[in-house]
């Protein structure tokens, strides 16, 4: 469904290959998702605390019922990831 073949998933998965954007957006589109889902583990801690001022930033301006309605929305979009992406548990 990506377009690549066995062999060259497993070359990727194992980190013994590189890949194009091409097979990247194989690879999405076949597990219908985005890239940064995918990708979501390759970030690094030390972003967070660029994303903190990002988000610090986009409610600077807002009105308490913004603000309100944010909070309630980053719980919601926090307890779907949670639910659905959560690693799978050590045993």
């Amino acid at each position: 469904m990506s377009g690549l073949s066995i062999p060259q998933i497993s070359r990727i998965e194992c980190g013994k290959s590189d890949f194009r954007m091409q097979a990247l957006v194989g690879i999405c589109n076949a597990l219908q998702i985005t890239a940064d889902l995918l990708l979501y583990d390759v970030i690094d801690t030390a972003a967070r605390p660029q994303f903190e001022r990002d988000l610090a930033r986009i409610v600077d301006d807002c009105s308490d019922a913004e603000l309100r309605a944010i909070v309630d929305l980053a719980a919601a979009a926090k307890d779907i990831l949670r639910r659905n992406f959560a690693p799978p548990a050590d045993d």
